[in-house]
């Protein structure tokens, strides 16, 4: 399925971006302070909220050629260099001298040729059977960069006829670039501190009509420093190797563009397996997900968001409320619940959020984002968690509320993103510390914000949010400044949720 879309949608132009990510000019829809012009995109990560600061690169021995040159002239990358002398727009970019990027570069042991038993079902055919303008959508096995090398050596192997050698050409120059271009962050050459500064970057990959022809994007997970991965599954094994022109990080595995946000859940069901039941039942499916029809097109989403409650979440629930609303009785009152987790054409990350580009006015407003000075003082839902027992020190960097329509229509969720320079107290003048961020939504945590997907964005709730609104739940003292908030998360959601029988039935028949 994954190979279906992506190679459908690379059918269309992919355009090398420039360094901004900022989208294009048209009403605007969100509306974020001290940072210039407002357009339909807004980057609210550590770099832009402070222009000022740049990259800063340790001193190093002087690079000896450009990203690809680099490359190129190291034997243990010699895999990666057959792949980008194939795809020449790549190796073009990454050879420009007068571009400044980051490259995610894999050595040759870890492109480790595909489990031929499994691998001989036969992908190989099943590529190259299908004509590139037309029927590329059949394919059901989506190729990474090991299986699309594979693919490229036994292409040159086995040969063809000319017109079917240059279908094949054109095929296998769909896949490979798709796949470089997602490693490539074609906006400024970030060494491995400074990519702990945002937790997404856009890439150079853009697909036609997804995400509202923005970059897909990556996820950078890093505590401290060299131990980084990206989107959650690749080392950063070899940080920070300086090119004329970037920076190259090797990393242990291949980057893989990622799925639509449905086929993501439904890829981890140890701990989505029943929202995505639930998603199915209601029929929200296609509010998630983005796939190829047969003489429609594309189908379902092409930029949201989810807050996406885990299996525990729903674990928590009371055992009656739970049957209720996975019975016929309460299957409405579950889908409205549903869609109050789900923001429709927008896509929110900590550090960047997009609104897609539409003509009605009441769409200009779903995102109004208030960006705070960064020497406020942190409010008092920024202290939800019990800090008691962590008196690391932190600096607050910057600030940011977003209000987001969901897609149960006229309810709200209140966002916010903030970000901290926490220091560990090591004695001595040199103490080590990280840019932390933390994603609340109607004041609960986000358990992992910035799961990025082939259409937008998920972050992970650990509870069901109240579909009330962020006041509901709450109590006086919650709100005292001095003493912060104290109450436990778990006795939260039982207050919530513990006498549903209360005010649910009643809200369900109002809304």
């Amino acid at each position: 399925m994954r190979i279906e879309l992506l190679v459908f949608l690379l059918s269309g132009p992919l355009r090398v971006l420039s360094a901004t990510c900022l989208g294009r000019s048209g009403s605007p829809n969100v509306k974020v302070t001290n940072q210039g012009a407002e357009s339909p995109s807004s980057n609210i990560g550590i770099d832009s909220a402070f222009p000022g600061k740049h990259p800063h690169h340790p001193p190093e021995k002087e690079p000896t050629g450009t990203v690809y040159e680099v490359l190129s002239s190291d034997p243990k990358f010699s895999k990666l260099t057959k792949a980008l002398n194939f795809v020449d727009e790549v190796a073009a970019l990454l050879n420009d001298t007068s571009a400044m990027l980051t490259f995610f570069a894999t050595p040759d042991h870890a492109l480790r040729p595909p489990e031929r038993d499994d691998y001989d079902r036969d992908i190989y055919s099943d590529a190259f059977k299908h004509d590139v303008d037309q029927n590329l959508f059949e394919l059901t096995d989506f190729i990474n960069l090991s299986q699309a090398i594979d693919l490229l050596d036994r292409f040159e192997q086995n040969g063809a006829p000319e017109d079917d050698d240059n279908k094949r050409k054109r095929i296998l120059k769909f896949i490979l670039r798709s796949i470089l271009e997602y490693h490539i962050v074609p906006k400024d050459a970030y060494d491995g501190p400074t990519l702990g500064h945002n937790t997404t970057y856009a890439t150079n990959l853009t697909i036609p009509h997804v995400l509202d022809g923005q970059p897909l994007r990556l996820r950078v997970s890093q505590k401290f420093f060299p131990v980084t991965a990206i989107n959650f599954f690749s080392k950063i094994v070899q940080p920070s190797t300086k090119a004329t022109n970037g920076i190259i990080h090797v990393v242990d595995h291949p980057l893989l563009p990622p799925p639509p946000v449905f086929q993501e859940l439904y890829l981890i069901p140890h701990f989505f397996s029943t929202l995505t039941s639930a998603l199915q039942r209601s029929e929200l499916t296609e509010a998630l997900d983005l796939r190829f029809v047969h003489g429609k097109g594309l189908q379902g989403a092409s930029l949201v968001t989810v807050f996406a409650p885990t299996n525990r979440a729903f674990d928590k629930l009371p055992q009656k409320l739970k049957f209720f609303l996975f019975s016929p009785f309460g299957a409405r009152i579950l889908k409205k619940i549903l869609q109050y987790h789900i923001v429709p054409d927008v896509a929110v990350y900590s550090d960047y959020l997009h609104h897609k580009s539409a003509l009605e006015p009441k769409c200009e407003q779903v995102l109004q984002v208030q960006n705070t000075e960064p020497d406020q003082s942190i409010p008092w839902y920024l202290r939800f968690e019990d800090h008691r027992h962590d008196r690391r020190p932190a600096e607050p960097l910057s600030s940011v509320n977003v209000t987001l329509e969901t897609l149960f229509t006229n309810h709200t969720l209140q966002a916010h993103i903030e970000r901290t320079n926490v220091t560990l107290p090591i004695p001595g003048p040199r103490k080590p510390s990280w840019i932390e961020t933390k994603v609340f939504v109607n004041h609960q945590l986000v358990a992992v914000p910035d799961i990025v997907a082939l259409n937008g964005a998920i972050h992970v709730v650990d509870a069901l949010l109240d579909p009330r609104g962020p006041k509901h739940g709450r109590h006086e003292g919650d709100h005292d400044e001095e003493n912060g908030y104290d109450e436990d998360s778990h006795v939260q959601h039982d207050e919530i949720w513990g006498d549903w029988e209360e005010w649910l039935l009643q809200w369900a028949n109002e809304n």
